[in-house]
């Protein structure tokens, strides 16, 4: 991340109406945002509409976004939102299986891991299957988006002590799966 004030000088210079600004957070933040999105929606195709109906409405809407706080948690949100309207809009049109569409899976190739051996990533993908689906997009948001708890209140709805609670009981159903010491978090 470049600093605040490089982010804080392109929404400013977008508010303004200049498509480059939007060009530069584009680069800056659409991997991130896909991957996000991807994780949500289980399809590449979803993601990828997710995260270009969000530029194309940040464009839109720019004067309205007054000052943002944080792009990162803004734009995040965003394609939040936009991957939640696309699934039921897929859910309408099309029938799915039975399992929930927000069901993020995070594989051990995605974990900054000290032991790289099968066993060890077994033993990962076991332990992180067995968090709730709501625990492991926490987990993602902390963790790997390294979002502050508020903003992951704000971006699901809960309260800040319920976000703090599932963290605290994701880290403890990995410590008990004696996990926790092949993580680098």
């Amino acid at each position: 991340m470049d600093g605040d004030g490089n982010l804080e000088n392109l929404g400013h210079s977008l508010q303004n109406g200049n498509l480059r600004a939007l060009e530069l957070l584009y680069q800056k933040f659409h991997s991130e945002l896909f991957f996000y999105a991807l994780k949500l929606t289980n399809s590449r195709e979803l993601a990828e509409d997710a995260v270009q109906d969000t530029f194309v409405a940040i464009w839109h809407h720019r004067n309205q976004m007054g000052k943002v706080r944080s792009f990162q948690y803004y734009l995040i949100r965003s394609v939040r939102h936009r991957c939640l309207r696309l699934i039921k809009v897929k859910k309408r049109f099309s029938e799915l299986d039975g399992t929930s569409a927000l069901d993020i899976n995070i594989e051990p190739e995605e974990l900054r891991l000290t032991d790289y051996s099968l066993e060890v990533k077994r033993k990962v993908a076991d332990a992180m299957q067995s968090l709730s689906s709501r625990q492991r997009e926490i987990v993602y948001l902390k963790f790997y988006e390294n979002l502050e708890y508020q903003e992951i209140a704000d971006l699901l709805t809960l309260n800040y002590q319920s976000v703090v609670n599932h963290v605290h009981r994701a880290i403890v159903k990995l410590r008990k799966a004696d996990i926790l010491k092949y993580l680098e978090y």
